[in-house]
């Protein structure tokens, strides 16, 4: 028998197995306290019986025994199949299959045979992940259950006996560098995997919608031949009412900052990516509440978003425009150029961390992240959706809102600032060893990107804060609270907010714990015209 705790904690508390006696008893000693857990029967070990289902329990304080009583073994459930290898391409030497359950973290290991044939038994009704093991090979998202976040697995229901799933596989690696729900949209949860049967490109599977065709240059008409094709899904969006605007709103509307939350946005599938190199390209979709959308990113083209379509289209004919990414030359404060200045392009919803040596990092948004030439220069490819410039060098900070072709810009740093202060409570008394964090004034209803500026301080025994290298903008200072559910979260209570001068010492004096000065009169009246 195995427990495991439930993964939904950022530190694991562990994984633990036994056997049953003679009574086919079990017992678990010694358990973290006030903890989910998982328990179930070892695949592996319960064949002979049949399968023990997953079910969750709770270690209780120190001392208390938690009994879950009599555990029914049930029959064992089959999962076979074939698997076969997409655009007729042999199958790799030895394809390598787990199959089991990512809550119990239980797998078994099987190679298929020459014909691509594979058979698993010992499982049970619950759902089920398939992931390939093979390297430099990926499951193709023609696949139903293709997983969108990882292109070596299949997840979805099991419910009874599956003989018939044919897994297609293709060449190619996971992509490590694809993009993250972050800056994405993404799928609800009558969309999600875990809520349908587990599927592969099997032709008697549930019904697909097919999206194909060819891309040709919108000038030229010659066709496109190499480009990224990333397919993605638009979820159902239904608008809030909006209330009746002040005609005072409605003369300033073309000055207040456009909504685009993360409903308005496709959910693309980065990791089911395909890179064509004969100009011809074929996508299958599952039939979901949202709808199929494809995203073409092409060498000196702007990137193309498609329609939704909820029909098979097999003659589509995409035309790419000419077009490129901002480009241009950062200046140190003093005016000569900013070598190895970090430049990040951001399009929407993403999040960018800047690192202790004032350096960005972009995990997941290999194409938004550049290094200054020498000479100070910079060139960015189109991006969908691409907002805005930050900039950052051990000599200062630029930001720049930004729009696609936009050339030869010229982008001055601003030198750093510090912020200082000192945390008192209510009575004056000094607010010690208080987590203090610089955040950039989120405001994700705009859309735009967001840098998050990583400035930490720890206040001392007098209750003194210190950050250096502020950045030139609008900044807030949050507390950092640590929360006990979930384990490891954490949630802010904002202190101040203040418009940071560039190259300047902001001494805050004292500051009330969790007691930030209310707006101005001026900040009052661009939140009411939504400015």
């Amino acid at each position: 028998v195995g427990m495991s705790d439930v993964q939904n904690s950022v530190e694991s508390k562990g994984r633990f197995k036994i056997r049953t006696d003679a009574n086919g008893r079990f017992q678990f000693s010694h358990l973290p306290t006030n903890t989910a857990w998982v328990v179930h029967g070892l695949m592996s070990s319960f064949k002979p019986f049949g399968a023990l289902p997953t079910q969750t329990t709770t270690s209780g304080s120190l001392g208390q025994t938690n009994d879950l009583g009599d555990l029914a073994v049930v029959p064992a459930l089959t999962l076979s199949g074939r698997v076969e290898s997409r655009y007729g391409k042999p199958l790799p030497k030895n394809v390598k299959l787990s199959v089991g359950y990512m809550a119990a973290r239980d797998y078994q290991n099987i190679t298929v045979d020459k014909n691509g044939g594979f058979s698993v038994t010992g499982l049970f009704v619950g759902q089920v992940n398939l992931r390939l093991g093979n390297r430099n090979w990926r499951v193709s998202s023609i696949n139903r259950s293709a997983v969108e976040y990882d292109a070596s697995s299949l997840t979805g229901l099991l419910q009874k006996d599956k003989t018939n799933l044919l897994l297609t596989i293709e060449p190619g690696q996971f992509d490590y560098d694809s993009q993250d729900g972050t800056g994405n949209g993404y799928l609800p949860p009558a969309d999600q995997l875990s809520r349908f049967p587990l599927e592969g490109s099997e032709p008697d599977g549930s019904p697909q919608i097919t999206l194909a065709g060819r891309v040709v240059d919108a000038q030229t008409g010659q066709p496109v031949l190499q480009y990224k094709i990333i397919p993605g899904y638009l979820p159902p969006f239904k608008p809030a009412p909006v209330a009746p605007k002040s005609t005072l709103q409605k003369l300033l509307e073309p000055l207040a900052k456009k909504t685009n939350t993360r409903e308005h946005l496709p959910f693309f599938i980065f990791q089911h990516a395909d890179h064509i190199t004969n100009g011809a390209f074929s996508f299958r979709f599952r039939r979901i509440t949202s709808q199929p959308v494809f995203q073409i990113i092409a060498a000196g083209y702007l990137p193309y978003i498609s329609e939704p379509s909820s029909v098979d289209n097999t003659k589509l004919v995409i035309r790419l425009a000419n077009g490129h990414g901002p480009n241009g030359i950062v200046l140190l404060p003093n005016g000569t150029p900013a070598n190895r200045a970090s430049i990040i392009y951001g399009a929407a919803e993403e999040q960018f961390e800047l690192t202790q040596s004032n350096y960005f990092e972009a995990s997941g948004h290999a194409d938004a992240l550049k290094t200054t030439a020498a000479d100070g220069r910079f060139a960015f490819p189109a991006r969908a959706h691409g907002r805005r410039l930050f900039i950052a060098h051990p000599a200062g900070w630029g930001e720049l809102p930004v729009q696609e072709n936009f050339d030869n810009l010229k982008i001055q740093l601003q030198p750093w600032s510090t912020v200082s202060g000192f945390l008192v409570d209510t009575n004056g008394a000094p607010a010690t060893n208080m987590n203090l964090e610089i955040s950039d004034e989120q405001n994700w209803q705009t859309g735009d990107p967001l840098a998050d500026l990583g400035l930490k301080s720890i206040t001392d025994a007098r209750g003194h804060f210190l950050f250096t290298k502020v950045p030139p903008r609008r900044i807030e200072i949050q507390r950092s609270i640590p929360m006990s559910t979930p384990p490891g979260s954490y949630t802010d209570e904002l202190q101040y907010t203040l418009d940071v001068a560039p190259g300047t010492t902001n001494d805050l004096g004292k500051l009330i714990l969790d007691t930030p000065p209310p707006p101005s009169t001026l900040d009052k009246l661009k939140q009411k015209l939504g400015l």
